[in-house]
């Protein structure tokens, strides 16, 4: 039955295919202008990266709610080859050149960036988080007590879609490793061209087969949570160029204060999957902080922020 209400509900996902179909043939037009050829080449064709590199910055630039990739590259069913993003997602030398790059927008101050996070993860599913949301569920359901890195690297984009707005897309490459600086480490996040890094774009670094995992009944779901931990710091590397550095309550400069226990608990509650809680996401799980690692507790202590035995009344 097709009510008022399906009614309402249906038509940003019909603007965003209208003008989606508007946009695809400007661009077609813009590419013949530009080079003098009416005729669709299998450069300008909508299968192309340079097409669709174009159309992902349309898209951004425009900014509209409802209006998705898809819409632009696939208006009203038209069939397409996707771009391979499994293979975008692990390129660490993919720049300025390539036409899949995306510049990081303006700046905002970490407190603007924590509140627009929680603004877009209280409100409803818009019509384009529904089948990412979907596919996230099938992925985590399907995947077994363990699961792949081609699972996690599938579900990237679909998770940066329901969680941060699909900001991180093109941003972020994802890479395995044996083992980080620390034994007890899961994951790391740097910023462009930093130590370890010397990637144009932010790194997200997980650990493969890590024996940590072995001692927890929910494996999966820490497996998952590792990768949703990481990819909130790129979020507030991307949002803030990189202030993620935050004055807690008991006044310590801390990367796990209380606004990142809100922003995980929100993002916990946004994936909305049985199994994955805050915790497996990394929350600070106190009212004050969470020690991001020694080196942060020495810089506070000797900062005189906080006593020299409070290493262990917060980790």
């Amino acid at each position: 039955m097709f009510n008022t209400s399906t009614r309402y509900s249906l038509l940003p996902l019909f603007r965003g295919y209208v003008w989606g179909a508007l946009l695809h043939q400007m661009l077609h037009a813009y590419f013949a202008l530009l080079t003098g050829v009416v005729e669709t080449t299998q450069r300008t064709s909508c299968r192309s990266p340079l097409w669709q590199g174009a159309a992902q910055r349309l898209v951004d630039y425009l900014d509209f709610v409802g209006l998705d990739l898809e819409h632009v590259i696939r208006p009203l069913g038209a069939e397409y080859k996707p771009v391979n993003e499994i293979a975008l997602l692990q390129d660490a030398h993919l720049g300025e050149q390539h036409p899949a790059w995306r510049p990081m927008p303006a700046p905002t101050g970490l407190s603007a960036a924590h509140r627009e996070l929680l603004k877009t993860l209280n409100r409803p599913l818009t019509p384009a988080q529904v089948q990412p949301r979907y596919r996230i569920w099938r992925a985590f359901s399907t995947c077994g007590p363990t699961t792949s890195q081609h699972t996690l690297l599938e579900a990237f984009n679909d998770i940066d879609v329901l969680l941060f707005g699909g900001i991180l897309r093109h941003r972020v490459h994802v890479q395995w490793t044996p083992q980080l600086g620390h034994e007890t480490w899961l994951g790391t996040c740097s910023p462009p061209h930093s130590a370890g890094n010397d990637s144009p774009r932010i790194m997200i670094e997980l650990v493969q087969d890590h024996t940590w995992y072995e001692s927890r009944t929910n494996r999966r779901a820490y497996e998952w949570g590792t990768l949703i931990h990481e990819m909130l710091h790129a979020y507030l590397w991307v949002t803030t160029g990189g202030a993620d550095d935050k004055v807690c309550t008991c006044k310590a400069r801390v990367v796990h204060g209380p606004r990142w226990t809100a922003a995980i608990r929100a993002l916990a509650r946004k994936l909305d999957i049985g199994e994955i809680h805050a915790k497996h996401l990394g929350d600070a799980d106190v009212d004050c902080h969470r020690w991001g690692s020694w080196a942060e507790f020495v810089r506070n202590r000797d900062a005189k922020r906080v006593g020299a035995d409070d290493y262990e009344k917060y980790n």
